[in-house]
């Protein structure tokens, strides 16, 4: 007949059927292996917390460069189509007959080399500067910055320059003009084919190219 109950024994100890208790027999961690597991835990969120700064700062070159793509793009369409001033009730000078704007332009510079707090700047006017937008700081350098401008060739040489203007001109003209300018690089034997600005974060590059043709696109370099 088993024994459910506890029952005492001639030696005076008490012992339960059907599983019997040895409290002194569990082991615990040792020191070494509390360390190997820190260290372990340790690596772990070096590697993710680098991989999250990695991707947030991609994230931020993107989503800027992908900004001035589409702000190049926006006034580019808005000059060409021959539409009115796009700053209302501000008279421009040098306006073409029967268009109250003569052109759009932008003004990009490395954030480094820049002699005022302007980083890229948008004006519409011959007669600098009647500003649309952007008369600040842009991007937010903890997002983004503005490191390098430079230009392309048709012969595959490149170089670099202080800063870019982009002039994009209406209706009757519908073109745009390029320059890379302080110092004026040396083009050689080749001609323009592209200018580009560069935003940077940490290790993680993107550019925003215009062409002579006035094709507007990012690509990393």
């Amino acid at each position: 007949m088993p024994i459910f109950k506890f029952q005492r024994l001639k030696s005076n100890r008490f012992i339960t059927t059907p599983f019997i208790f040895r409290l002194a027999h569990k082991k615990g961690f040792t020191l070494v292996e509390l360390l190997i597991s820190v260290a372990i835990i340790s690596i772990l969120s070096t590697i993710g917390t680098a991989s999250f700064q990695n991707y947030a700062n991609r994230a931020g070159v993107k989503n800027s460069a992908l900004e001035l793509t589409s702000e190049l793009r926006k006034y580019q369409n808005y000059a060409m189509s021959g539409e009115k001033n796009p700053v209302p009730g501000v008279t421009d000078s040098c306006a073409q007959p029967g268009n109250s704007l003569s052109n759009i332009y932008f003004i990009i510079r490395p954030a480094s080399g820049s002699p005022s707090p302007f980083r890229l700047t948008i004006a519409a006017s011959c007669t600098f500067p009647i500003y649309i937008k952007y008369n600040k700081v842009w991007p937010d350098p903890k997002i983004a910055q503005i490191t390098k401008t430079g230009y392309i060739l048709t012969n595959g040489d490149q170089g670099s320059c202080s800063y870019l203007i982009i002039w994009f001109y209406p209706m009757p003209y519908r073109n745009t003009a390029l320059g890379c300018l302080g110092p004026v690089p040396s083009f050689g034997s080749g001609t323009l084919d592209r200018v580009f600005g560069e935003l940077s974060k940490g290790t993680i590059r993107e550019r925003v190219y215009i062409t002579t043709g006035g094709l507007v696109y990012e690509q990393k370099p």
